[in-house]
């Protein structure tokens, strides 16, 4: 669109199970998915960083969400890990 950007990439990931639980739970929670991690160089380093969904609680505390939050959470920390 005409706007001078270093690199950017926005990698989304999505688990059908886990997110039927969370639309289950309460259908607002759609806005945070699917699961997003971006990805760029800032002073010549690779940063990944994205939303942790153990924050999801803190957002939505009438959610019945239970260990879904921590699962999930456990599952992108892995991602994350691994392309270090």
């Amino acid at each position: 669109k005409g706007f001078a950007r270093a690199p950017f990439k926005i990698i989304e990931f999505c688990n059908a199970r886990y997110a039927n639980a969370f639309l289950e739970a309460d259908m607002r929670l759609g806005l945070c998915m699917p699961c997003k991690i971006n990805v760029y160089v800032k002073d010549g380093m690779t940063v990944l960083s994205g939303m942790r969904p153990v924050v999801l609680r803190q957002f939505f505390p009438k959610a019945e969400l239970g260990a879904l939050p921590e699962e999930i959470d456990a599952a992108v920390r892995g991602i994350i890990d691994s392309a270090k």
